[in-house]
């Protein structure tokens, strides 16, 4: 394959389901540990990488990196929670490619085949905002107010 269909390829966006589920059914006064799930649908197959429970601090972390990662030129890499990691790389026509990993020694520790060990989608600088504000509402962080925000679960769909 040249280079040049290499990344004709590369330049389009997937179609990505973002899910976050609160894992209790209570609400602590630090929140409860929430469930990341990123979906990515090919054709008629569906790949998913799950980030293990995350805090609060977490999330705001991850969601901030989310609004912020398109501006950059170089490569940059976010530890989402401690072994899982997600590097955002901007590549031509306002597409960002996210690469979730998780580390092998934790994957091999967890002993989860629900864990994968990475992921790659590529997505719209406008779809990083868009779960930037998904996760900031389902923490009850944005400016205004929601009235469907006691959900128990959130999920956002992108295509570009």
């Amino acid at each position: 394959m040249s280079k040049r269909a290499a990344v004709a390829i590369r330049q389009n966006a997937d179609v990505v389901e973002l899910n976050i589920v609160p894992l209790l059914d209570f609400q602590s006064e630090d929140g409860c540990p929430m469930q990341v799930e990123v979906k990515k649908y090919t054709n008629n197959e569906c790949e998913n990488f799950k980030v293990i429970p995350a805090t609060r601090d977490e999330l705001i972390s991850f969601s901030v990196f989310l609004g912020t990662c398109h501006s950059f030129i170089q490569p940059i890499k976010h530890e989402i929670v401690p072994g899982q990691y997600v590097v955002a790389t901007r590549i031509p026509d306002e597409l960002i490619n996210l690469k979730f990993s998780t580390e092998k020694d934790l994957q091999e520790a967890l002993f989860d085949p629900q864990i994968k060990s990475s992921i790659s989608v590529n997505v719209s600088v406008s779809s990083t905002f868009a779960f930037e504000v998904l996760i900031n509402q389902v923490l009850g962080r944005e400016i205004s107010e929601v009235p469907d925000l006691k959900m128990h679960q959130r999920q956002f769909a992108s295509v570009a």
